[in-house]
């Protein structure tokens, strides 16, 4: 077996250029540099097997469905880790359509109901996460961000590569 099929899949949202950009940043500033492998992302599966199986459900999945809004409605805070907050019922619906198709590949994490959300700070110290919670919180205002499609992304030993981007209908 080549080391790519060993490869698991990691599938994350796909959003909209400006609201990657922001997160991006956010990200880049709070992220510890030694733990920081990628870009900001809202994951929806950690798991799944390297199989045409799930590529070509992706891309049937996808097909079906037009471009989405997200609302961005607060930010978490949880002992070392901060994150945006994000809401849409579309998303927990696709997520929840995904984990049927997907239920005999799924991990324990995978398998429960998503809680969406794109991380900027993990992996420091409580009082580093906290003092950013508080500042990000002096200027927070909801918005709105975009679903554009589905990432693909290969992941092993704390690497992530793209595989492919499937986008929802216009």
């Amino acid at each position: 077996m080549n080391a790519e099929k060993k490869q698991t899949i990691i599938l994350t949202l796909l959003i909209d250029e400006q609201a990657q950009s922001f997160f991006n940043t956010k990200r880049n500033l709070c992220f510890p540099a030694f733990a920081n492998f990628t870009e900001a992302h809202l994951t929806l599966f950690h798991c799944l097997p390297n199989t045409n199986f799930v590529f070509e459900t992706i891309q049937k999945q996808v097909e079906l469905l037009p471009i989405f809004n997200l609302s961005v409605t607060g930010l978490i805070n949880n002992k070392t880790f901060n994150a945006y907050d994000l809401h849409s019922d579309k998303l927990v619906a696709l997520h929840s359509s995904l984990q049927n198709v997907f239920k005999n590949h799924l991990s324990q994490k995978d398998l429960k109901i998503i809680k969406p959300h794109i991380t900027i700070q993990n992996k420091t110290t409580v009082y580093k996460a906290l003092k950013t919670y508080h500042k990000l919180l002096e200027t927070f205002e909801p918005f709105e961000i975009t679903a554009k499609g589905i990432s693909c992304w290969f992941y092993s030993k704390n690497k992530w590569t793209k595989k492919a981007d499937y986008y929802f209908n216009l």
